[in-house]
């Protein structure tokens, strides 16, 4: 889940693998979905990887996340 509290309007999320390389990307509306977004990485394999959500506004955020 993606924690969009303040955020309006388009953002995009990118996950990246720990070698760097773009695995997925998704936009999402922000405005429509409320505070809380999910981000499916469901087919994704274990490991770890960063997740740079970019509002249109030219905000980012960046987390580290492990998948088990």
């Amino acid at each position: 889940n993606v924690n969009m509290k303040g955020i309006d309007g388009k953002v995009t999320v990118h996950c990246y693998n720990v070698m760097g390389s773009l695995v997925a990307s998704q936009t999402i509306d922000a405005s429509a979905v409320g505070s809380i977004a999910s981000v499916d990485l469901s087919n994704m394999a274990k490991g770890v990887y960063q997740v740079k959500i970019q509002a249109a506004d030219g905000g980012n955020i960046v987390k580290q996340i492990v998948l088990q």
